[in-house]
């Protein structure tokens, strides 16, 4: 075999063997989606259009919470939920609806952190709407607190502050800093 001949079958061949190792190679670099930020791989389940029940002990439903998506995310065991829904029902038995844009639980932890255009409104008082950016609810005690912006719109008026605590059961709102609000007697 002439020299021409073997230096062109080496050079094919080592170059077959560096284009092979480079495609098929396990290394891959991670794609990021650039509506939700999550890297690619990262999910490691996930539930779409989702409805789930929390019930009493009596057996009845305590909270239901409905969401377009919800994703577990294994290295941050972080639970992120897309457009959450949650009806919460009181201990006199009327629901608060409360929805947002997303929303989030950190491992085991038992507290759902909603964030993005969070709106809670009261289905026995059609006139009662509260919005806030960002709210943390924890269920097992019925409480959800914001340090937020809130605005509170009712019948006669609203009100806005900076900051709240939310006690469910109680059928309460503590506002806790700079309460303004307009009141018009009808």
């Amino acid at each position: 075999m002439s020299r021409y001949k073997l230096r062109l079958t080496l050079t094919l061949s080592l170059s077959v063997l560096i284009l092979g190792y480079w495609g098929f190679s396990e290394h891959r670099h991670p794609v990021t989606d650039a509506t939700t930020g999550a890297l690619d791989g990262e999910i490691d389940a996930y539930i779409e259009n989702t409805r789930m029940v929390d019930y009493d002990p009596s057996g009845l439903p305590a909270r239901t919470l409905i969401a377009e998506r919800i994703e577990h995310h294994e290295r941050q065991d972080i639970t992120r939920l897309s457009a959450p829904d949650i009806t919460w029902v009181r201990a006199n038995g009327t629901p608060l609806q409360i929805s947002a844009r997303r929303g989030q639980v950190r491992g085991s932890d038992e507290q759902i952190r909603l964030q993005q255009q969070v709106v809670i409104t009261d289905r026995a008082r059609a006139d009662y709407r509260l919005e806030t950016p960002s709210l943390t609810l924890n269920p097992n005690r019925d409480y959800g607190e914001t340090d937020a912006p809130v605005h509170i719109f009712h019948g006669t008026g609203e009100t806005r502050a900076i900051g709240m605590r939310l006690f469910m059961d109680e059928d309460r709102v503590e506002l806790l800093q700079r309460v303004r609000g307009t009141h018009d007697p009808k």
